[in-house]
């Protein structure tokens, strides 16, 4: 009489079945992780653009401005869409050349959106001269 004193293997289909899904699902989160991330940053970048032009209009604000009588009172703010524009510098620079003189102003304009230091807080600030 022969005696065996392996058992056949069982069970072992069920193992093989739970990792092959535990590992599915961590692949899965993972890329559900990977895309929310993407979703975010595309999401900042869009409203990074909106801000610089923004800051842009406060510009255009700032040099209508000028063109009607001067610098405003600094700091001004006004709101467009969604952002806070703010004219935190409109200083004038008299300038002559070659026989003619004009003012250089120099701008500094600030927009910004959102709670400050939080996940959608966006600020684009832009320094230019301007004359008029």
């Amino acid at each position: 009489m022969k005696r065996s004193f392996e058992q056949p293997p069982r069970g072992f289909t069920l193992v093989s079945a739970i990792f092959l899904l535990v590992v599915v699902s961590l692949l899965g989160g993972y890329m559900v992780n990977m895309m929310l991330a993407q979703q975010s940053g595309t999401a900042l970048t869009l409203q990074a653009v909106r801000a610089w032009y923004a800051a842009r209009a406060g510009v255009e604000w700032t040099l209508f401005q000028i063109r009607a009588g001067g610098c405003p009172a600094v700091p001004a703010s006004f709101a467009a869409d969604a952002f806070t524009v703010t004219v935190s510098r409109c200083d004038s620079y008299p300038v002559s050349e070659g026989g003619g003189s004009y003012n250089l102003y120099d701008v500094e304009v600030t927009a910004t959106s959102g709670a400050a230091r939080g996940s959608d807080y966006v600020q684009r600030s832009i320094r230019a001269t301007l004359n008029n």
